[in-house]
């Protein structure tokens, strides 16, 4: 039995997860938005893959809590694939490395896929032919990465080359300031109602109300709703105003 379980915000990780398990084939796709909703969340898998965005250097805050949370069954093949703007400087696997040693489990291999950035309160979306560029090259990083896990190798840790020693001070900071985050953000006139943004939102923080978004205190700054608007009538502050959105445009 295979599984790779995901968190994806605006579906570059829900794309790479995708990529890897066809690439495999027989592969299960498990969504961490889903399983955090169970009381217990045991994985018994024989190769067991984690993919997930990164977030301030580390691994987003769901991710975390699902790594704390999961009883480890087996002692299978254990992988992870990160994904960020800047693949170089991101230590985020090491989180996961020292999340799955508390459980015992030691990670077999992981990587980091460069994918289009996505973090609007600093930058806007690249345009679309910079979007096709980075996809392109991260399907031939994402055939390598399958060839790897098709040979279950061992050893081989990308850890990024910047701040490794305080990734978790910077992660710990970002999760720290979650419960403020929802405060920035606000709707326009544009609004039509549709409550897409509730939909996507894989965390459940947003409730229509009066045919309004409302935030609540559990956001994992992904920008699903932010980017995923239809009618692009929601703004994060001011620092998103007049920036492209960004989608995975295959997912």
């Amino acid at each position: 039995m295979k599984k790779i379980y995901y968190f994806t915000g605006t579906g570059n990780s829900l794309y790479i997860a995708r990529k890897i398990a066809d690439g495999i084939g027989d592969v299960e796709l498990v969504a961490i938005k889903d399983e955090m909703k169970k009381d217990c969340i045991v994985i018994d898998s024989d190769f067991t893959g984690f993919v997930y965005p990164v977030y301030c250097f580390g691994i987003p805050r769901i991710v975390r809590d699902f790594l704390v949370k999961i009883d480890i069954k087996s002692s299978g093949y254990f992988f992870c694939v990160a994904n960020a703007g800047a693949p170089k400087y991101v230590p985020a696997n090491i989180m996961t490395e020292k999340l799955l040693k508390n459980k015992g489990v030691s990670l077999n291999s992981a990587f980091v896929v460069a994918m289009p950035n996505n973090y609007i309160p600093m930058s806007a979306a690249p345009s679309d032919e910079q979007i096709k560029h980075i996809i392109a090259n991260s399907d031939i990083k994402i055939a390598e990465i399958i060839g790897f896990l098709k040979e279950k190798k061992s050893g081989y840790i990308e850890k990024g080359l910047f701040f490794v020693r305080f990734a978790h001070k910077f992660a710990n900071f970002f999760y720290k300031n979650l419960q403020k985050a929802s405060k920035n953000y606000n709707v326009s006139d544009k609004c039509n109602s549709c409550g897409e943004c509730a939909k996507i939102c894989p965390v459940d923080n947003i409730t229509m109300i009066d045919g309004k978004p409302s935030w609540g205190k559990n956001c994992e700054q992904c920008m699903a709703c932010l980017q995923h608007c239809p009618v692009e009538a929601i703004e994060y502050g001011r620092s998103s105003v007049g920036k492209k959105r960004y989608w995975n445009p295959f997912v």
